[in-house]
């Protein structure tokens, strides 16, 4: 059975080195990278390809926008929100408000407007 790879993403070193600890000696998890800001977060996920980043939403430099990336494009593939959780390991409520955070940030009016912003400005391709 291979092991679940994880990501740690906080702004505070103590938190991701005391996390690093503790999931060392959990069974079947490996931490594969760690990063101090959205922005390393984002290499740092694109370059390790990790199956679960842990991550502190709110904090410098892109908190919480990996995530967000992720269920905007399923948004584009037009999954619902049980979908994208279930695609994701979320709660529906959670994906609920990934995507009200997505539609508040594009300044768009729903979903649909999100996705057709999304694709005009580049953000996504389909």
């Amino acid at each position: 059975m291979s092991s679940i790879r994880v990501l740690l993403v906080d702004d505070q070193e103590i938190i991701r080195q005391g996390l690093a600890t503790i999931l060392k000696y959990a069974p079947g998890i490996e931490v594969v990278g760690q990063a101090g800001n959205g922005n390393e977060a984002v290499a740092q996920a694109r370059a390790l390809r990790p199956d679960v980043v842990l991550m502190d939403p709110k904090m410098p430099q892109l908190g919480g926008i990996p995530r967000e990336e992720e269920v905007l494009h399923l948004l584009v593939e037009g999954l619902s929100n049980k979908e994208i959780g279930d695609r994701l390991h979320l709660t529906e409520g959670t994906v609920k408000n990934y995507v009200s955070t997505i539609i508040g940030k594009l300044q768009a009016n729903d979903r649909t407007h999100a996705v057709v912003t999304a694709l005009r400005h580049g953000l996504v391709e389909l």
